[in-house]
């Protein structure tokens, strides 16, 4: 590895202190020139639709009910088998849903989970299972598309929200 100078194209390696007219690239993970990072617009243009409701609704969730826990859990993503296989060892549970929300209420934790959905709205069959799982131990789990149905499954599970204005209900953006 070897520090570089882009002026002159001259680099000094690392491990023996000469200077070297070509120097090996750094590997992976080595300290490089930082080419800076997106700004949020670029980031968006970037994510899938289902990755953008997740952003928003993600977003939502802590303006509306700042006293709860919000994570998500990313499970999809371009994996080979053994990345997959490692990720199951590691903790990954095929069809948990993307958002968990952890509420403190009556002096005890309580979890709520969301599971996102665009078009075409399939669930997959480990989503399936994790479904009936879930409803067999009262893990109180709703499908949403939108904000609107994640304030409907807030009602329904009874969690306050605090009442936010939001842009598109806003007499400015008419």
């Amino acid at each position: 590895m070897c520090a570089f100078n882009w002026r002159s194209g001259i680099g000094t390696d690392y491990r023996t202190g000469q200077k070297e007219l070509f120097p090996r690239r750094p590997k992976y993970g080595a300290r490089t020139k930082r080419r800076g990072s997106l700004t949020r617009e670029q980031l968006l243009k970037l994510a899938k639709p289902e990755e953008r409701l997740q952003i928003d609704i993600i977003e939502f969730l802590r303006l509306v009910v700042p006293h709860c826990i919000v994570k998500s859990t990313i499970n999809e993503g371009a994996r080979n088998a053994i990345g997959h296989q490692l990720a199951v060892l590691r903790g990954l549970w095929p069809g948990w849903p993307d958002i968990d929300l952890y509420n403190f209420e009556d002096g005890k934790w309580a979890l709520h989970v969301l599971e996102l959905k665009v078009p075409p709205n399939i669930l997959t069959g480990n989503q399936e299972s994790f479904r009936r799982m879930a409803a067999e131990r009262g893990v109180p789990r709703a499908g949403v598309t939108s904000i609107d149905d994640v304030v409907a499954a807030l009602t329904m599970w009874g969690i306050k929200m605090r009442e936010v204005v939001l842009a598109r209900d806003s007499p400015r953006s008419s």
